[in-house]
C-alpha cells in the first residue's frame, strides 16, 4: 500500500489540484521506468470541455503520457479521463490539467523539450529526450502555432521582408518582420508577389489590416515590389540598404575579377576593394591610394563604388534624388558594364533608394535573424521540411510567448 506522505509528494511533484490525486506508483528498475497512476474521486461531476457546464460522465478512456524523467528513470502518468454527457455540446473528453488535448506528453515535458530546441537542433533534442524527432518536431509546431495565434498585430506599421533558402538556390523562404520591435512575424514558401498576399492575410487574422503598414524596406526583387503595391496599398517602399550596398559590392567585384585576370598583383585584394572605406586601416588605405589616381578600369570602379555609398551622407530625401541622378549619369558614361547597369537600376529606383532620407529604415533586423537561422540551419545540415523551417524562425526570432501556458 503506498504510504499517504509519497502520495502528497507526488501530488506536489505533478502539481495535481482537486479533485485528481494518486493512486498507484509503480517502479521497474530493469526496465528503469517510473509508472504514475492518477485518479479522480468517484461521484465528481466535469465541466463540459466545450461550454464549462457542469455535467454527469457517460465513461472513462486509459490514456498514458509521458513526463519528465525520475533521475535518469523514463516516468509515464496514467489515468482513466472521464467523457461528460452535456445536454447542449454532447459527449466529451475533458480537460486535464497537466497535458494538451491529444497530446501524449505533459506539458512539464513539451515546455523542457522546447528549450531544448532553442539551444541544439531538433535531432539532436530528441536523442537526448529519447523520442522520435517526428513527434518532437510536432510538438515544436503545436507550440509554435499556439503561441501565434495569441499575437497582436493592430499596431504593426513597418514592416521588412526578405528572402531565405532551405539549401542553395532551392526552395525559397520570404520571412517578414517587424522593424520597431525587431522580431519574425510571418514566414511563407515562396519569394513572389503571392507571398505578400499570404502576408496581408495572416495580417488579418492577428488583428491587423493591410491599409494599416505605410513602410516597407525590401530588395527590389520585382515580387515584392508588385506584391507591395497590390496587397499593401498604404505602404511605401524603401529600397534596404544592406541590399543596395550589397548590388554595388557586386558590381565593384565583377569589375575587379575582369581586371584580375590580366593583373596578378590584385590577387588576394577582393575584401579591400569590398571593405568599407571607413572601416581600412592606415597599411590599407596605403595600398589602395594609388588606385584613386589611376585611370585604370578598376581605379574608376572603385571612384563609382566610393562615390554612391555617400548617398546616405546626404542631408535630406530631394538632395539624394539629385545625387543619384548625377552618379547615374557618371556610372552611364563610365562604360564599365556592371556599372552601367547599375546605373540603370539607379535611375529607375532612386525614389526608394533616397526613401531611406525619409522612413530611416532597413533589413537589418532581418539580416542579424538571418545570421541565426543561418546557423540553425547549419547545425541541423539543412531542413527537408519548409514548414519546419519557417517554425524555427518564429521560435528563434519570434519572440514568442512559448511557455504561458504550461503547468
Amino acid at each position: 500500500m503506498l504510504m499517504e506522505s509519497n502520495r502528497i509528494l507526488f501530488k506536489m511533484a505533478l502539481g495535481l489540484q482537486e479533485p485528481w490525486g494518486i493512486e498507484e506508483i509503480s517502479f521497474n528498475a530493469e526496465m528503469r521506468r517510473l509508472d504514475i497512476e492518477i485518479g479522480y474521486e468517484k461521484g465528481e461531476t466535469f465541466a463540459c470541455p466545450i461550454c464549462g457546464q457542469e455535467c454527469e460522465l457517460k465513461d472513462s478512456r486509459e490514456k498514458i503520457w509521458r513526463h519528465l524523467d525520475f533521475f535518469q528513470h523514463e516516468c509515464y502518468l496514467h489515468a482513466k479521463v472521464p467523457r461528460t454527457i452535456c445536454p447542449k455540446d454532447g459527449v466529451h473528453q475533458v480537460k486535464v490539467p497537466w497535458a494538451a488535448p491529444k497530446s501524449g506528453f505533459t506539458l512539464l515535458f513539451e515546455s523542457f523539450a522546447m528549450l531544448l530546441v532553442k539551444e541544439m537542433t531538433v535531432q539532436a533534442a530528441a536523442r537526448l529526450l529519447r523520442i522520435y524527432d517526428t513527434r518532437l518536431w510536432r510538438i515544436v509546431r503545436r507550440h509554435v502555432d499556439s503561441a501565434r495565434a495569441r499575437e497582436d498585430y493592430s499596431d504593426l506599421r513597418k514592416v521588412g521582408m526578405d528572402e531565405t533558402s532551405l539549401r542553395p538556390h532551392h526552395n525559397y523562404i520570404s520571412l517578414f518582420a517587424d522593424l520597431e520591435r525587431n522580431r519574425v512575424l510571418f514566414g511563407t514558401i515562396g519569394n513572389s508577389n503571392e507571398a505578400i498576399k499570404d502576408f496581408a492575410v495572416d495580417l488579418a487574422d492577428h488583428g491587423g489590416e493591410a491599409e494599416q503598414i505605410t513602410d516597407v524596406s525590401c530588395d527590389l526583387w520585382r515580387g515584392y515590389e508588385k506584391g507591395t503595391k497590390k496587397f499593401l496599398p498604404n505602404a511605401i517602399v524603401t529600397y534596404d540598404r544592406f541590399h543596395f550596398i550589397k548590388k554595388i559590392n557586386e558590381a565593384m567585384d565583377a569589375v575587379r575579377k575582369a581586371e584580375g585576370k590580366k593583373n596578378k598583383q590584385l590577387k588576394g585584394m577582393r575584401f579591400l576593394f569590398l571593405k568599407n572605406p571607413g572601416n581600412l586601416t592606415d597599411e590599407e588605405r596605403a595600398r589602395l591610394e594609388p588606385l584613386r589616381k589611376d585611370n585604370s578600369d578598376l581605379a574608376r570602379a572603385y571612384n563609382l563604388k566610393t562615390s554612391l555609398q555617400e548617398v546616405y551622407r546626404c542631408p535630406d530625401y530631394d538632395t539624394a534624388c539629385s545625387y543619384l541622378d548625377e552618379w547615374a549619369q557618371w556610372g552611364q558614361r563610365s562604360k564599365l558594364k556592371p556599372f552601367v547597369q547599375l546605373a540603370r537600376s539607379v535611375r529607375r529606383n532612386k525614389l526608394y533608394i533616397a526613401r531611406w532620407h525619409i522612413s530611416h529604415i532597413s533589413n537589418g533586423i532581418l539580416e542579424g535573424i538571418n545570421s541565426i537561422v543561418q546557423a540553425a540551419k547549419n547545425k541541423a545540415r539543412g531542413f527537408r521540411n519548409p514548414h519546419n523551417f519557417i517554425s524555427i524562425c518564429y521560435l528563434l526570432a519570434g519572440k514568442l510567448d512559448i511557455y504561458s501556458h504550461t503547468i
